[in-house]
């Protein structure tokens, strides 16, 4: 993506799939905004999951499956272009990101994890199987 060129102290980080890692332990706040194209559509569940697995609290505009778990008790929701109320939030403390960062997380390890879909995979190929 471009550099949004935002109104508070920020570091932009333009994507490269070898200092993904780095980028995802580096951030504070995820940052996941969507659009109604359907680039959007696919990207937004993605990069909230991999915020999530690393523990961090996503400021998002979700849309589509992104909305099952991008959720008041995952992430801070914005609605339309209210970006800046979530910014004000979190830089006055009123919204607690530990505790957000720490629902997403388990949550995305109850639903996403190797292990549990591993597991439903396995299932899956026994039921195909008998067929």
């Amino acid at each position: 993506g471009e550099d949004p060129n935002l109104p508070i102290k920020y570091e932009y980080w333009p994507y490269n799939s070898q200092n993904e890692e780095l980028f995802y332990q580096a951030v504070d706040v995820g940052i996941v905004p969507s659009t109604s194209n359907l680039f959007d559509f696919g990207k937004t569940p993605v990069k909230a999951l991999q915020h999530f697995s690393y523990g961090k609290t996503v400021i998002s505009s979700p849309k589509g499956a992104a909305t099952e778990f991008i959720t008041p008790q995952t992430a801070i929701l914005v609605s339309g272009s209210d970006w800046e109320s979530a910014f004000e939030a979190i830089q006055s403390g009123a919204i607690n990101l530990e505790e957000l960062a720490r629902s997403a997380f388990l949550l995305q390890r109850s639903r996403y994890s190797a292990e549990v879909t591993g597991g439903r995979i396995v299932e899956i190929l026994r039921v195909l199987s008998k067929r």
